[in-house]
């Protein structure tokens, strides 16, 4: 099973430091990116928006 972690953190500027860690069993991958908060929350809901219209395309969204 894949496991994706993220450690965000906001500085005094409303910027986020995003720790991405993608440990998987052969190897680790750690990636560090900078943004600002607004940009980070439009992505993160923009990526929701998309799994959501997949969901719905793959009749997933059915409650069974």
């Amino acid at each position: 099973m894949l496991e994706i972690m993220l450690e965000v953190h906001k500085n005094d500027n409303v910027e986020l430091k995003i720790e991405c860690i993608n440990d998987r069993a052969i190897r680790k991958t750690e990636l560090i990116a900078y943004c600002e908060y607004y940009e980070f929350s439009q992505e993160l809901y923009n990526a929701f928006k998309t799994f959501a219209k997949i969901l719905y395309k793959n009749n997933l969204d059915k409650d069974d």
